[in-house]
C-alpha cells in the first residue's frame, strides 16, 4: 500500500537493478514547473541548535488534485563537510505503474551565483526492493542523482513533480499536511493546495491551532495554503509507543464516513462469481476433504486456518493496484504464495465453500490505536479475517505461522481498530483486546551436588503467541541451533557451564503450548575465600527498565500483554540458612508486581510474578513508573554463598 516519499539525504536502500535507458525515459523527464506552482522564497536565518550539519531553509509542497500533481521543492544550506558528504545523492521514489516525473531543477547557489546542476549531474533509474527480505514485491523506482562538487556553505535548491494518482483513490482526496520538522528545525513549511470549490473537505489538527487560508481562484479551483515559519525541532525519544504521534499536522479528507472507504474496496474483494462452480480441482479436493473429515464447523474453519497459514507461503507483489487488489483465490491457492489481502481472501473463498461465513477486515498495524482519533481515510497496512459461526465472531490472522489452540483461543495481535469489509459496514469495529491468557512459567531449579558444583535445571511453558514464536524458530535455525545458543546464554552467567541433557522441546499444539527443558552442569567460585554462585531472575533482568529517562517527554512503550511467573528453587546441603520469609506486592495503573522469599536450613524459594497492564508508561507516570521499579529490586540477581562458616553471610 503506497506511500509517496522523498529522501533528500539518501539513506542505504536495497537496489536490485539499473533500469535501461529506453525504458526509463517514458518514467521521468525533465522541464519547468507547472504554471499553476506559486513560487516560494527560502529563508535564510541564524542556525538552530538541532541544525547540525544542515540547515533546512525551505519545505515546500503543492498539489493540485484536478491534474493529480504534486510539486515539491526544498531547500537546504550546507553547515559541514559532514553535510557536504551527506549530500551526494538525491533519490525520487515513485510507483511507475500509475507516476511520472518530472524533475524542474537541481541547482547550489555559492557566492551569490546560482550553478545549474541538473545537467551535469549524473543519474540512474533504479529499482529498489527494501522489502524482498520480507517476501514483498513493490515495483518501485528510485530516480536517483549523483550530486558534484557541495561544499559547506553552499545552498542546495531541488524541485519536482509527480504526475498521476493510484486509480484506486483517484475520486476521493485525502492526505496529511505535515506543520513540522521530524528532527531539526526548518525554517519555513509551505502547503497548497488547489481543488474544485465543490469538494466537501473534512480537516483536522493535530498539536497544532494553524488555520489555512482559503482563496477562490476561479470558479472552479480553490486554494488552501498552511505557512509556518521557524517551526520548532521535534524530539523523538527512544522507547515510544508505535502509536505515538507528536508532529504538528493537518489530516485532510474527502470521505465523509468509513462507509465511502468501505464502498471503494469491497468490489477489490468480492469473490469471483463463478467461484462454487469452477472451483478448482484441489480448493474442492481440499474442502471435501475437510468436510468428510469432521462434522463440526469449528473444526472445519480451524483446519482451512492452519493450512492457509501452514501450507501457503507469504510473498507479494505490491507494484501498481497489486498493493490494494487481492489475487483470485484460484490462483493463490495454485501457486500456493500470497500477501496478506491474498491470503485473506483466498481463506474466505474456502470458508464460503463450506457454507462459513467471514469477512475481510482492514486494520493498521502500528497507529490502530489512533483510528478512531483520524478522520476516515485509507490508512490501512494489512488485512486479516473475522469469521462468524452461530452469531459469534472469531478474528484470525492468515498471515501468521505455526500457531495452535482452536478459534476461541487463537491468538489474535492487537490491532485495536479495524473496517470490515461487508456491506452495511459504516463505522470502525473494535476488536478483540490482545490478552495473555496465561502467565509465561519459568521453574528454575539449583541444586548443589558439591561446594563447587550444581546442576541447573530450567523448565519454561509457553503458551499463545510465545510458543507460535517458538515454533518458528525451530523451523529456521532447528533444535542443533537453539541448543548451541541456550548454551552459550546460560555461559554467559555461569562460566564454564556443560550440558547434562540436551535441550528438549514438548509442543502441545492443540493446546498451543511449549514446553522448554533444559538441564546444564555449573560450577561456583571463589571470592573472598567463600564459595559463590549468582541466581538471575529473568523476569527481572529481562522485563524491568531501571534506566529511563525521567525527564522523557513522550510515554515509554512496554511489551503488552506481558505476564511471567517464575519460581527459583535452590538446595545447598553445604550451608545452613537462618529461617527468614519476605513478600512485597507493588502494584499501580501500569504494572503489577509480586515477589515471595522464604530461606531454612538447606533450601531457598523465590517467587516473582509481573504483569504489564498497558502498553506504556504515561508520561505523568514515569516517575511513579521509576521509584516502583528501584523498590521492587534494583539488582535482579542473587549472590548465593554455598560454603562459608557465618550463618549470617550464607545469603546476601
Amino acid at each position: 500500500m503506497l506511500k509517496r516519499i522523498f529522501f533528500l539525504l539518501c539513506l542505504p536502500c536495497a537496489f536490485l537493478r539499473a533500469v535501461p535507458m529506453e525504458e526509463a525515459s517514458s518514467k521521468f523527464s525533465k522541464g519547468p514547473a507547472p504554471a499553476w506552482v506559486k513560487p516560494c522564497d527560502f529563508i535564510e536565518a541564524t542556525v538552530k541548535p538541532s541544525q547540525v550539519n544542515i540547515q533546512q531553509l525551505l519545505d515546500d509542497v503543492q498539489i493540485n488534485w484536478e491534474e493529480k500533481t504534486r510539486y515539491v521543492h526544498k531547500v537546504i544550506k550546507i553547515l559541514s563537510q559532514a553535510g557536504a558528504e551527506g549530500l551526494t545523492k538525491l533519490s525520487i521514489d515513485f510507483d511507475p505503474s500509475y507516476q511520472h516525473v518530472i524533475v524542474h531543477a537541481i541547482r547550489v547557489l555559492r557566492n551569490g551565483e546560482s550553478i545549474d546542476c541538473l545537467e551535469k549531474s549524473h543519474h540512474k533509474l533504479l529499482q529498489r526492493e527494501e522489502s524482498l527480505d520480507q517476501n514483498l514485491y513493490e515495483g518501485k523506482l528510485s530516480l536517483v542523482y549523483f550530486l558534484n562538487d557541495i561544499r559547506p556553505g553552499d545552498i542546495f535548491d531541488f524541485s519536482c513533480s509527480l504526475v498521476g494518482e493510484s486509480p484506486l483513490w483517484s475520486s476521493h482526496f485525502s492526505d496529511t499536511m505535515i506543520l513540522q520538522g521530524s528532527s531539526a528545525a526548518i525554517e519555513k513549511i509551505y502547503r497548497r493546495i488547489l481543488i474544485h470549490p465543490d469538494t466537501p473537505l473534512q480537516m483536522k489538527q493535530f498539536h497544532t491551532s494553524l488555520q489555512p487560508q482559503a482563496v477562490d481562484l476561479s470558479s472552479s479551483l480553490r486554494e488552501w495554503s498552511w505557512e509556518v515559519l521557524e517551526t520548532p525541532s521535534l524530539t523523538r525519544e527512544d522507547e515510544e509507543p508505535s502509536w505515538y504521534n507528536p508532529v504538528a499536522r493537518v489530516q485532510i479528507s474527502q470521505y465523509k464516513n468509513w462507509q465511502e472507504v468501505v464502498g471503494k474496496v469491497l468490489p477489490l474483494f468480492t469473490l469471483p462469481e463463478d467461484l462454487r462452480t469452477n472451483a478448482s480441482p484441489e480448493m474442492a479436493a481440499l474442502v471435501n476433504k475437510w468436510m468428510e473429515s469432521t462434522e463440526d464447523v469449528f473444526q472445519r474453519a480451524t483446519l482451512a486456518l492452519r493450512f492457509m497459514q501452514d501450507e501457503v507461503k507469504y510473498m507479494g507483489f505490491e507494484d501498481g493496484m497489486g498493493g490494494w487488489k487481492p489475487t483470485d483465490p484460484r490462483v493463490v491457492l495454485d501457486r500456493r504464495f500470497g500477501d496478506c489481502k491474498d491470503k485473506s481472501l483466498l481463506l474466505l473463498a474456502l470458508l464460503k465453500l463450506m457454507d462459513i461465513r467471514s469477512a475481510p477486515v482492514l486494520v493498521e498495524a502500528e497507529m490502530g490505536k489512533r483510528l478512531p482519533e483520524v478522520l476516515p481515510a485509507p490508512y490501512f497496512n494489512h488485512v486479516v479475517l473475522r469469521i462468524e459461526i452461530n452469531g459469534t465472531y472469531y478474528w484470525v490472522d492468515p498471515t501468521m505461522t505455526y500457531q495452535g489452540g482452536s478459534l476461541a483461543t487463537n491468538y489474535f495481535p492487537g490491532y485495536e481498530w479495524g473496517l470490515v469489509v461487508a456491506e452495511g459496514t459504516t463505522e470502525l469495529t473494535a476488536l478483540p483486546p490482545e490478552i495473555a491468557r496465561r502467565p509465561l512459567e519459568i521453574h528454575t531449579s539449583i541444586v548443589f551436588t558439591s561446594p563447587d558444583t550444581a546442576e541447573l535445571k530450567i523448565e519454561q511453558t509457553l503458551d499463545g503467541n510465545r510458543a507460535e514464536g517458538m515454533r518458528q524458530v525451530i523451523q529456521v535455525v532447528g533444535l542443533r541451533e537453539l541448543r548451541r545458543a541456550s548454551l552459550e546464554d546460560t555461559q554467559k552467567i555461569y562460566k564454564g557451564a556443560s550440558v547434562i541433557n540436551p535441550l528438549s522441546i514438548q509442543d502441545d499444539r492443540e493446546k498451543n503450548e511449549v514446553k522448554i527443558h533444559e538441564h546444564y552442569k555449573i560450577s561456583s567460585r571463589t571470592r573472598m575465600g567463600k564459595k559463590m554462585v549468582k541466581v538471575i531472575s529473568a523476569v527481572l533482568e529481562e522485563n524491568l527498565d531501571d534506566n529511563i529517562n525521567l525527564e522523557r517527554a513522550s510515554p515509554y512503550a512496554l511489551a503488552h500483554p506481558l505476564w511471567v511467573k517464575e519460581h527459583i528453587h535452590i538446595e545447598n546441603p553445604f550451608n545452613d540458612w537462618a529461617p527468614d520469609t519476605e513478600e512485597a506486592h507493588y502494584e499501580n495503573e501500569v504494572i503489577h508486581f509480586h515477589y515471595g522469599m522464604k530461606r531454612e536450613g538447606q533450601t531457598a524459594d523465590f517467587d516473582y510474578e509481573l504483569k504489564h497492564l498497558k502498553d506504556h508508561v504515561p508520561v505523568d507516570c514515569i516517575q511513579d513508573y521509576w521509584n516502583l521499579i528501584h523498590e521492587v529490586e534494583p539488582n535482579p540477581s542473587l549472590e548465593l554463598v554455598i560454603s562459608s562458616k557465618p550463618v549470617s553471610e550464607n545469603i546476601k
